[in-house]
């Protein structure tokens, strides 16, 4: 496909515009006003709207404009370094509960794969190292160095931060010069490589995880980058944002729509939904990231669910899965 028909094919997907945030901050560190960058979109974000998406066009025009007026051939390494990790909110107040690193990246990959959705990201271990390689559809190879360099920046920073220990980690990056520093080395691809550790969350107390919190949260905000405009979507959304960490009843739901529950069910219906599977399928995922802590039990999570008894969470999680819960986390820690 040629270059300028395989931008046309992903620009029809949306990119989380806090992504490209960080390249306009660090454009204004280096003295680019924020107004200059947005005369080269053709629908600049409000950076201020945390839901706020822009085009695959804008964005490589922002990243090329920084490019040319900076020539600044570490500009992706910058940015990483200079992100304050804290803008990814939920994400990495989650990452920083996790108990191995390779789990606490599997929540920064599915915020990835979802805000920036035409990153490949992909996983492999051997023995207790483990390896994620990150890429971008072919072509604009000076724009796909500065995004991806950053992104390995970042987990590179975050696998340091929630270790609590000196953890060996090396870059990798077809670009690589002597000018890199020394953590990076010479590669075919963009990838990251650390030994698997166990972190110092594995030894905290439960009551001070907030785990069972934050994971509505988190996949609020998963969820909204998929969004489409319909009443289904919309009432999935307030439900996890409403989670406290049970999900909310038919009648407080429907209320909050200022809506009596036949009227709220009805709307549902017409969009071949019901309030039934939209709560067991967010049941579903809010287990499928509180079953890897061991330190949550299954009668724990039954709990957070809203299940009477752990019997009627088993039975919930065969059917999601067609195996009893045990035997996912059985699996999990042989594969750890």
């Amino acid at each position: 496909m040629p270059h300028g028909a395989q931008l046309i094919f992903y620009d029809k997907m949306k990119i989380l515009a806090k992504h490209l945030g960080c390249f306009v901050d660090y454009g204004q560190l280096r003295g680019i006003p924020v107004r200059e960058l947005r005369t080269v979109m053709k629908s600049p974000p409000d950076f201020a709207d945390a839901d706020a998406k822009v085009s695959v066009t804008d964005f490589y025009a922002v990243v090329q404009h920084l490019s040319l007026t900076l020539n600044d051939p570490l500009m992706g390494i910058h940015v990483g370094q200079c992100l304050n990790l804290n803008t990814l909110g939920a994400i990495y107040r989650i990452s920083l509960k996790a108990t191995t690193n390779q789990e606490a990246l599997h929540y920064c990959q599915s915020y990835l794969q979802k805000t920036f959705p035409n990153i490949t990201i992909h996983n492999a271990t051997a023995g207790r190292t483990a390896t994620i390689s990150v890429g971008l559809p072919p072509g604009h190879e000076t724009i796909t160095r500065y995004i991806l360099e950053t992104i390995l920046t970042v987990m590179a920073r975050e696998i340091a931060i929630i270790s609590g220990e000196d953890i060996n980690v090396k870059l990798s990056s077809p670009h690589h010069t002597r000018d890199y520093p020394p953590a990076w080395k010479k590669g075919t691809t963009f990838e990251i490589k650390f030994n698997q550790t166990l972190l110092k969350a594995a030894v905290q107390d439960n009551t001070r995880w907030g785990l069972d919190l934050l994971i509505p949260e988190y996949l609020a905000l998963i969820e909204s980058m998929e969004a489409q405009p319909s009443f289904g979507t919309t009432v999935k959304l307030t439900a996890l944002r409403m989670a406290k960490p049970r999900l909310p009843a038919l009648e407080t739901l429907a209320g909050f729509f200022n809506l009596n529950t036949r009227t709220f069910q009805r709307r549902l219906v017409a969009e071949n939904t019901t309030f039934r599977q939209i709560t067991d399928n967010l049941k579903r995922d809010i287990c499928n990231l509180l079953i890897l802590h061991d330190r949550f039990s299954i009668t724990d999570i039954a709990s957070v669910l809203g299940y009477s008894e752990p019997a009627a969470f088993i039975h919930s999680f065969k059917k999601w899965h067609g195996h009893p819960p045990q035997k996912m986390r059985d699996f999990e820690r042989v594969t750890r």
